[in-house]
């Protein structure tokens, strides 16, 4: 399991000789975690995600407004699941960060269309149930669906029954039941799969950075907190010069090595698509 925060934090002081926090206080590691460490980590290697998108009718225009944390776009797939992928070139549209428009000759004509009865979504669940619905005459394997409230679009693997079908990967959203007729269907002409980066989130409770990231988070937390003091003490004439060499010298020796790992964490991968899961 990865490490939260408090874990980073304690395991760097451990590293910087001070478990007690009494050189480092425990808010200044975790500032240099989230403010400088985290960044740095994203720039390099930013959290890889899937979403399906619908297109808006009669354009080539997709609305990454719900891209949360968004940090770079990889790569906009479209129609989604051919083989060979079908991979677009896209821009922003008129210098919008919030509206991207496809490089291709077609536009398509339909959109979103609404399912009959009440549906429920549940969070981390691939399974989605329904009251009054008629999934096996509105809906076919591979089309897509989503929450009224959402703009994520959710590809279905299965249809059990008129009131139960399987998604192709766990809903990622916020448990809940959409009103009668609100829940959004596509036929899969009109999706996209846009593949993108975002940031990290890392608390006392929670992370959702990889497990392969925590000796760099804790290599690049005792580092910058070793650089802060070597700066401090060069210029705090108090602890002498012999404190202030021994951190400039321990620092330059591990910011070397974090650098380097820092540097190989972007995989080479022709094939973009197989950094992420579906």
């Amino acid at each position: 399991m990865a490490l939260q925060q408090d874990d980073i934090v304690e395991i760097a002081a451990v590293l910087l000789k001070d478990p007690s926090y009494t050189t480092w206080l425990k808010a200044n590691l975790e500032s240099i975690l989230q403010c400088i460490v985290l960044p740095e980590v994203e720039k390099e290697l930013p959290l890889k995600n899937k979403t399906a998108l619908g297109l808006t009718q009669y354009t080539k225009n997709i609305d990454i407004s719900g891209l949360t944390n968004l940090t770079e776009i990889f790569k906009v797939e479209y129609p989604p699941d051919y083989q060979p992928m079908r991979q677009r070139n896209w821009d922003y549209l008129d210098d919008s960060a919030d509206i991207i428009k496809l490089d291709m000759e077609s536009e398509p004509t339909d959109t979103d269309e609404t399912l009959t009865g009440t549906v429920t979504f549940t969070n981390a669940s691939r399974t989605i149930t329904g009251v009054g619905t008629t999934f096996l005459t509105e809906l076919n394997e591979n089309d897509f669906i989503r929450r009224a409230a959402v703009t994520k679009l959710y590809r279905i693997a299965h249809i059990s029954s008129a009131t139960s079908l399987l998604l192709e990967r766990a809903f990622a959203e916020t448990t809940g039941t959409d009103t009668a007729n609100l829940t959004v269907m596509r036929k899969r002409s009109t999706v996209a799969y846009v593949y993108w980066g975002s940031k990290y989130t890392i608390s006392d409770s929670a992370t959702n950075a990889p497990e392969l990231l925590d000796d760099i988070l804790v290599a690049g937390v005792v580092n910058y907190a070793l650089q802060q003091t070597a700066i401090t003490t060069i210029n705090n004439v108090n602890l002498g010069e012999t404190a202030a060499q021994f951190y400039a010298s321990l620092l330059k020796e591990k910011m070397k090595a974090y650098k380097t790992a820092l540097g190989g964490l972007r995989p080479v991968d022709d094939d973009i698509a197989q950094w992420f899961s579906k």
